[in-house]
């Protein structure tokens, strides 16, 4: 086919394309003229349509429930079928959205390749529950209602209290489990009984002795550089003591372990280097230079 031929062909097409246009277009103007003639013919039936929307409002008032929340799936249900556009439609019409939950099903949202299992979930939660991390606190009102998700009933629990800062319950998870997760998952990991410290909550004894370990611990690292003591009482203890169970190893009548090697590692320093040290060291408290 030549140059000449083809531009024949493609003037013949654009012209029997224009044609089709162009008859489309008279057929739809005609359609419209007919129909306003007739709707203009016809006797108006507002009235009729009228009663007809009162009864049926009237027939589904009766039969749906009376509570908002029963009504919802049955008005679902009945829509569940409807193309989106008419759902948009009724949806704008009434100024309320029921395209949620209809003609969409629910994708699995994908999964995260380091997130967690259940049964590791779960040994965090029964982590926050031994008593060496949280205590049962013994009044009767003291307890939490939780709902299941699964089956939406509530149960009580009695109410845990950390006995412990949460950083340092972290620490202790990493040096007993075998999963890492970060603090904040940690944190957020907690269930729901369990409650960090605050001061209303100080049920214990806040003697000298008691709460004073941590910062006499500092003080002690603060004084001798050439010291190395833990700064954690929970640390602190495992180091002095066998187990926490023998009667003997509390009272300090062990021989096996006790303070012994504690003492001598802080005596064993240069006394100038205390007295140079005490000079910008006073109660525990660092001067700041004026």
């Amino acid at each position: 086919m030549n140059k000449e031929e083809l531009y024949l062909q493609r003037k013949y097409e654009t012209e029997r394309k224009r044609a089709q246009r162009a008859k489309k277009k008279e057929i739809e103007r005609s359609k419209k003229c007919q129909d306003m003639i007739i709707s203009e013919e016809q006797p108006s039936t507002s009235m009729m349509t009228l009663q007809i929307l009162g009864k049926a409002i009237k027939h589904v008032k009766n039969v749906l429930p009376s509570t908002a929340t029963k009504q919802i799936p049955i008005i679902k249900d009945v829509v569940k079928n409807w193309s989106p556009g008419k759902i948009k439609a009724l949806s704008k019409e009434i100024n309320i959205k029921l395209s949620d939950g209809v003609n969409k099903e629910k994708e699995a949202r994908k999964k995260r390749i380091d997130a967690l299992s259940e049964d590791q979930k779960k040994e965090v939660i029964d982590f926050y529950k031994q008593d060496s991390i949280s205590r049962i606190l013994p009044g009767k009102k003291e307890y939490v209602s939780v709902k299941d998700p699964v089956t939406g009933k509530r149960t009580k629990y009695q109410k845990r209290i950390l006995i412990m800062k949460l950083k340092e319950a972290y620490q202790l998870f990493k040096e007993e489990a075998k999963i890492y997760i970060g603090l904040s998952t940690f944190a957020a990991l907690h269930s729901a009984e369990v409650f960090p410290v605050s001061q209303r909550d100080h049920e214990v004894c806040m003697c000298m002795y008691r709460e004073n370990i941590e910062m006499l611990l500092d003080c002690l690292n603060k004084i001798n550089k050439n010291v190395k003591l833990p700064t954690n009482a929970e640390i602190a203890m495992k180091e002095t003591v066998c187990g926490n169970k023998s009667l003997n190893c509390c009272k300090r009548n062990c021989k096996e372990c006790g303070v012994d090697a504690w003492v001598n590692q802080v005596r064993n320093f240069d006394e100038n280097d205390l007295e140079e040290d005490m000079e910008s060291f006073i109660n525990g408290n660092e001067l700041k230079d004026r």
